[in-house]
């Protein structure tokens, strides 16, 4: 199987929820460590975090230590996308592919990561009822 590396994407203010959603109690745990957890599972490495608004808070609360983070100063002002370009710049040397995922998507299921890893193309996006 290729190296494959994730960026996940939290530098947004979580304006539509109100609350800070890495911190949300998920399961036994909270969204940001179910789903770095989740990634380590399935032998995800390196795991780079794009974190803006609150990122101390967010830093502070991951318990995973080999975690490799990149500051979106400018969070405000831009869209999810330059996150995800920060992200990919930090990672892109270390891999052969890179699974990018908000952070916010804690229920997906390990079998779905597992069949987008199993598929061999440029480019692969998940869909739900297309």
């Amino acid at each position: 199987m290729k190296k494959t590396g994730a960026v996940i994407v939290a530098a947004g203010t979580s304006s539509r929820m109100r609350a800070f959603k890495p911190a949300l109690p998920f399961g036994d745990s909270t969204v940001a460590n179910h789903t770095i957890s989740k990634l380590k599972k399935l032998n995800i490495d390196p795991i780079t975090i794009v974190v803006g608004h609150k990122s101390k808070e967010l830093k502070d609360s991951i318990y995973t230590e080999d975690i490799r983070y990149v500051m979106n100063e400018n969070y405000n002002d831009t869209e999810m996308f330059d996150s995800v370009i920060l992200g990919v710049e930090d990672i892109a040397p270390m891999c052969e592919r890179i699974l990018i995922m908000p952070m916010d998507l804690p229920a997906i299921l390990e079998s779905t990561i597992e069949k987008v890893l199993s598929i061999d193309a440029g480019m692969v996006r998940t869909t739900f009822k297309g």
